[in-house]
């Protein structure tokens, strides 16, 4: 047997070899970027991306946000209505109720989707995908 195999089996026997071995053996795995952003992982709390930074990436609205006044435009998209806020560009997907049943008995006549819309309602959210729940419409000039 070699000088190595003995040394190393000598060494295993010992309590801190094994305490050694963990410590590294975390060490290498709290600094593999894969690990970093895991929940409970071992990087420190500066380099994991809080639910915030994670939220603006996606670009969602919080829950229960309330929409005043918001200038745009409907598009009808597959089987709903999409709201295009004039002022950020976002799209927000209409939940049915009367208020959109009565939008939509006026965009039958708008060609083109050319009229614009004053809305005001409520920000749902649901599966990583912000809604609106529609308060009030009026067109705008």
């Amino acid at each position: 047997m070699t000088r190595l195999r003995r040394w190393i089996r000598r060494c295993s026997k010992a309590p801190s070899f094994w305490v050694l071995v963990f410590v590294i053996a975390l060490t290498i795995l709290s600094n593999h970027p894969a690990l970093r952003s895991m929940p409970g992982s071992l990087a420190s709390a500066d380099e994991r991306p809080n639910l915030k930074e994670m939220n603006e990436e996606k670009s969602l609205i919080r829950e229960g946000t309330s929409l005043a006044e918001a200038r745009g435009r409907f598009k009808p998209v597959n089987e709903r209505f999409v709201f295009i806020d004039e002022s950020t560009g976002k799209p927000l997907t209409c939940l049915e109720n009367l208020m959109l049943q009565r939008i939509h008995s006026f965009l039958k006549d708008d060609e083109g989707g050319r009229q614009r819309w004053s809305v005001s309602g409520k920000i749902t959210e649901f599966n990583g995908e912000n809604f609106l729940w529609l308060d009030r419409a009026i067109r705008a000039q």
